[in-house]
């Protein structure tokens, strides 16, 4: 992530967290609540990604969340 977000009079504001080159894609969390995670994908594509827009400290639980829906599929 490169960015992140703040509500400020119902307007949301994308705030810088490094300098963004030129041409570089911004990349914030969307933070999304755990109860909406899969109906929420991430295509950011980085390394670090969860592959859902929820904030980072529902991450733990939806890790166990994943792992079940993936035990039962297969």
């Amino acid at each position: 992530m490169n960015a992140e977000s703040d509500v400020e009079d119902d307007r949301v504001w994308i705030i810088a967290t490094r300098n963004i080159k030129k041409g570089e894609e911004i990349l914030y969390n969307y933070n999304y609540d755990l109860e909406d995670a899969f109906d929420n994908p991430c295509y950011c594509g980085s390394k670090n990604c969860i592959g859902y827009m929820v904030g980072e400290d529902y991450w733990p639980k939806l890790r166990k969340q994943i792992a079940k829906r993936d035990k039962k599929s297969k």
